[in-house]
């Protein structure tokens, strides 16, 4: 007997001339003398399963947030669940680690849902807001707060003090000033505290002054 029919004697004792129908997700194909699974790819050219009989599904794929260079042009590789989650390979699907979502971990959670006081947005979302440009590649993955009137902060849940024009002619809200520049803002509960001599809600009013 020859080796080449020795070979195929083998492999068909051990995954049947089927290869055990791989597991329904491929086709068995004779490689070298030997069944080997092929398995069914996506619309993309993927692989939708693994496994040497196609037994294990794979996740979606993106580009990995913390992947090692491959080529010289390539810092972000595609890998599964983006470096972000780990695959179940039951389900196909990813599980992703805290502040990650989407279906390869693709994208990244706004701090405390923007405390309900604005909206999750990506960077070339907010880039876009500020009719400014954001050419990074990870404009769609990288995203933050986009605070409603009167709130600030990375999660929108500082509340903005009341403020106006400085009662003594210094910096006020045309400087960016809160509390008129008289005072110092509680972001907790947006109220003034004004500084000594100045008063009013927003500190607008000079007790030197009367």
């Amino acid at each position: 007997m020859s080796i080449a029919i020795l070979m195929m004697v083998i492999a068909t004792a051990v995954y049947g001339n089927s290869c055990n129908g791989c597991s329904g997700h491929g086709k068995c194909e004779m490689q070298n003398n030997v069944n080997i699974c092929v398995c069914d790819k996506d619309k993309e050219g993927l692989p939708m399963y693994d496994g040497s009989l196609c037994q294990y599904h794979t996740c979606p794929k993106g580009n990995s947030w913390v992947g090692t260079v491959v080529n010289s042009n390539n810092v972000s590789p595609s890998v599964e669940c983006c470096d972000k989650g780990l695959c179940n390979r039951k389900t196909g699907e990813c599980d992703c680690f805290s502040n990650f979502e989407g279906a390869s971990c693709d994208r990244q959670v706004c701090p405390n849902a923007c405390s309900n006081s604005g909206r999750c947005l990506s960077q070339l979302e907010l880039a876009e807001a500020a009719k400014a440009t954001y050419s990074n590649h990870d404009g769609a993955m990288l995203h933050g707060c986009q605070c409603d009137l009167g709130t600030r902060g990375p999660d929108c849940s500082l509340i903005e003090c009341p403020t106006g024009a400085d009662p003594v002619g210094g910096k006020g809200a045309d400087q960016g000033k809160e509390c008129s520049g008289r005072g110092t803002c509680d972001y907790s509960a947006g109220e003034c505290t004004c500084f000594q001599g100045y008063r009013g809600t927003s500190c607008q009013l000079s007790s030197i002054l009367g």
